[in-house]
């Protein structure tokens, strides 16, 4: 594991949040929930990280359903990114934006969104008779269903990565927060 690159990652969803945090206190919203994601992608395999979401009331005089938009930042790391390469390192950050719609006497909502996906791949010198790494900037489409129970909430999701990390990613955490 490259720690080098783990940092950066880290660093990215650090400034990622920040950015929604900052952005949800200019508006006075103060629904920011943090929590973990665990899942399994066809280019990662499993993969753990760190997930910020934030509801951003971005046009407050707005009816419509762009009233609710929710920010997702999401740090994933590869945990087993290809057979025999101990040293390999595959991560990426998504910040993506989602519509909630939520069902009526439930305490569980849909979402719908897309946004940007960064995707690093590093191998050490030696992997399939060279190294390389890569930094590759694509586009996500997601969809998935929120559980509320209060301060703690779960979720399931699918992400469809267009270019980046160009693959299809199920996964699933907890969150806490307000």
């Amino acid at each position: 594991m490259n720690t080098s690159h783990l940092r950066q990652g880290a660093l990215g969803l650090a400034v990622a949040a920040a950015l929604a945090v900052s952005s949800v206190a200019v508006e006075g919203q103060s629904s920011v929930r943090v929590g973990a994601d665990l899942g399994w992608g066809d280019d990662f395999g499993l993969a753990v990280g760190g997930r910020l979401t934030a509801d951003i009331d971005a046009f407050e005089n707005d009816d419509s359903m762009l009233k609710s938009l929710r920010g997702i930042g999401q740090f994933l790391y590869s945990l087993e990114p290809f057979e025999g390469c101990d040293r390999c390192d595959l991560w990426e950050i998504n910040l993506n934006g989602a519509l909630p719609f939520r069902l009526s006497n439930s305490a569980a909502d849909f979402y719908a969104g897309g946004g940007l996906n960064i995707a690093r791949f590093d191998f050490p010198d030696g992997f399939a008779n060279r190294g390389f790494d890569d930094t590759d900037l694509g586009l996500n489409v997601i969809g998935g269903l929120n559980f509320d129970l209060g301060t703690l909430s779960s979720f399931a999701e699918v992400k469809v990565g267009l270019g980046g990390s160009d693959q299809v990613f199920i996964g699933g955490g907890v969150m806490f927060g307000n």
